[in-house]
């Protein structure tokens, strides 16, 4: 009988950390994540804004006709980042359909498109993240 209960209380510790990494329990929190993009005192519109963290996080915004985005995506639409530091790029979204030929030149300078290039740097924290990027020549 004793070996029974062993085996039972086994199970069910097994199955409550199943449900616990499933649940996504002890992974990174997501931080929501706003902002705004401006170039020589104007908001830059309609450019991907991507964020290149720790771990491989990458995050993507767009932003709107007045350079400001309202939500940054990394795993779900909207749900933010984990907390740390990254590194920024500021991409001109495609005004063509094509999928070649060059892409259209930012209305910036270009050190913002590369991630080798870009000086751009912000740090993701708790419980909210607003982050302006000031693009400079």
């Amino acid at each position: 009988m004793l070996g029974g209960e062993v085996m039972r209380a086994f199970l069910v510790a097994a199955l409550a950390a199943g449900v616990g990494l499933l649940s996504g329990c002890g992974g990174p929190r997501a931080v929501p994540v706003s902002g705004s993009v401006t170039y020589r005192g104007t908001g830059v519109a309609d450019v991907n804004v991507v964020f290149y963290g720790p771990n491989n996080v990458i995050g993507r915004a767009s932003t709107d006709a007045q350079g400001n985005f309202a939500s940054v995506t990394w795993q779900r639409p909207g749900d933010g980042l984990p907390p740390g530091t990254y590194k920024v790029t500021v991409v001109p979204k495609s005004e063509t359909k094509e999928e070649y030929g060059p892409p259209p030149p930012p209305p910036f300078p270009k050190k913002y498109v590369s991630l080798e290039t870009t000086d751009l740097s912000v740090t993701i924290a708790p419980p909210a993240s607003k982050v302006q990027l000031e693009l400079k020549d």
